[in-house]
């Protein structure tokens, strides 16, 4: 018997590490294909975040208070960092015009001193994570390398969530359709919203996890540890990050099983790590309510509305948000392609309903809870906002609570419906479906490069990409596709494969895999024991 469980837990062991590798391998590399595919400070809000990275890099942590622009900071940075966005503007939000217009920055390693970046109300945490090549790389080498970092450390977040969810074929197919083409594209850039979005997901899987499968011991530390960590990234992104932390906890105890929570509760691994996390969020809150100035260096649209208008406007454009949640590349100037968009929106859908329809009652108030606050708060707030700033939401803000439900749907999927077994008829149309989400994922990223090699001018086709480009990302559109390219076709036969592995597994070998596990880590105790 004691040969039985030590065979067992080392099989455990592997499968997870093989699941988290082959998982961060794979998103990794996509990632950093977008990074390198994406041009220059072609990002929403990337000069400034990438300022602040840079600044941060030199000791400056946190900058001075702007005299000029309250909730601002001037901080000294290399002229590339300072000057990048003036450079944007002759193709910025024009789609018919690619970046090949943009002159090269004078003297980009000069200092500018007392340069002031809007992104100062965030905690210095990513800043630091993604900022540290500016010490020793100038220029654009600097800014693709603070790119690589954000799309290294999302790429094991978002590895950490498939790794968690492996046991459920339903849960690692939902998690599969969260990864969307803007999650991988915001997390190669320099913007806290990508890795907002994964270390969301990435603590709503661990959470859900922990609460509902028996770990003691080892397994438990190590699960509470990479909490505390998600969490702690979490809360250091963007203000909303707290609201997002606050309902990720609810609807995970919603999902508990209450003797696995009152075990979880009595560990005191549990409490140490709801401890740095209350702290982490006490010291984010005082970033976060500073004041800012609401006197904007652009023409706001619709500023001066009613607090009526601003709501019901807002409420009426909640689908046309989800464009943000599955592609919107560049400055918000190139949406996803209709193919694209319309897989997504009939993947996610089903999802989303059959985990309504046919998860239990906590699944159901989960998801309805998440999609209120989803529909809701983006209303209240662009509400309490419009007359002084005007209509400023956008879609991405909500892409972390997007993954959320998605993989709470699934979680509801995998309890309540059996998955289908190999050669049934709903097995080839879940086959079908991984595949149509491959060839959505190139049909973005292709699209997107064709924005900028050639522009989207509707007299210009996929031929003039190869005989008349007018601007190239590093090492060339064509290989960057291929590579992409392969990348899908290899992630989605892994992702049926893994679906596959997952619906092997008994329900007895689901619930007791982490016991036997922590029974191997721990000598002292016996096979014979729960």
């Amino acid at each position: 018997m004691p040969r039985t469980y030590s065979t067992r837990a080392s099989h455990i062991r592997r499968s997870r590490l093989l699941t988290f590798l082959l998982s961060f391998a794979m998103i990794f590399a996509l990632t950093l294909i977008w990074a390198v595919a994406t041009p220059p400070m072609a990002s929403p809000d990337e000069p400034a975040h990438a300022m602040r990275a840079a600044a941060a890099a030199l000791g400056q942590l946190e900058g001075t208070p702007s005299t000029t622009v309250p909730g601002s900071a001037d901080v000294t940075v290399p002229r590339y960092f300072a000057e990048a966005e003036e450079h944007l503007n002759c193709y910025r939000r024009q789609i018919l015009v690619t970046p090949s217009c943009v002159t090269p920055v004078g003297d980009p390693t000069a200092l500018v001193i007392g340069h002031t970046t809007a992104a100062a109300l965030n905690p210095p945490l990513f800043y630091v994570t993604v900022g540290w090549p500016a010490t020793f790389l100038d220029g654009a080498k600097a800014l693709y390398a603070m790119r690589a970092l954000s799309a290294l450390v999302c790429a094991a977040l978002l590895a950490v969530a498939f790794t968690a969810l492996r046991r459920s074929s339903w849960s690692v197919l939902a998690m599969a359709v969260a990864t969307t083409p803007m999650v991988l594209f915001l997390s190669g850039t320099v913007n806290p919203n990508g890795m907002e979005a994964c270390a969301a997901v990435a603590a709503f899987a661990l959470l859900t996890t922990t609460l509902r499968t028996e770990s003691t011991g080892w397994i438990l530390i190590q699960r509470v540890a990479l909490i505390t960590m998600s969490s702690i990234l979490l809360i250091n992104t963007r203000s909303l990050s707290l609201v997002w932390l606050l309902i990720i906890a609810v609807v995970s105890l919603l999902l508990a099983k209450p003797d696995v929570l009152r075990s979880v509760l009595r560990a005191p691994a549990t409490w140490l790590g709801s401890a740095l996390i209350g702290a982490t969020a006490v010291w984010a809150l005082r970033f976060y309510l500073r004041p800012q100035d609401l006197t904007l260096t652009y023409s706001p649209i619709g500023a001066g509305g009613s607090w009526e208008s601003g709501f019901f406007t807002t409420l009426d454009r909640t689908f046309e948000y989800g464009l943000g949640w599955i592609g919107h590349f560049g400055w918000l100037d190139t949406p996803a392609p209709t193919f694209t968009l319309l897989i997504w929106t009939l993947t996610a859908g089903m999802i989303i309903l059959a985990g309504l329809v046919l998860g239990s009652w906590r699944v159901r108030t989960g998801l309805i809870l998440i999609a209120l606050v989803m529909i809701l708060l983006p209303a209240l707030l662009q509400a309490a906002l419009v007359q002084d700033v005007g209509y400023v939401w956008q879609g991405r803000y909500t892409i972390a609570l997007f993954m959320v439900v998605l993989v709470a749907a699934g979680i509801g999927l995998g309890d309540s419906v059996v998955f289908p077994t190999a050669g049934s008829p709903t097995c080839r149309l879940i086959v079908a479906g991984a595949v149509a989400l491959g060839l959505g994922q190139i049909a973005a990223f292709v699209w997107a490069l064709k924005r900028y090699v050639v522009s989207l001018s509707w007299d210009l086709t996929w031929i003039d990409m190869l005989t008349n480009p007018t601007w190239l990302p590093p090492g060339g559109w064509i290989p960057l596709g291929l590579a992409y390219s392969a990348l899908i076709a290899a992630g989605t036969f892994l992702l049926i494969a893994a679906a596959a592995s997952s619906a092997q597994l008994g329900e007895e070998d689901r619930a007791g895999e982490d016991s036997a596990a922590d029974r191997e880590s721990d000598p002292g105790s016996s096979p014979g024991k729960a």
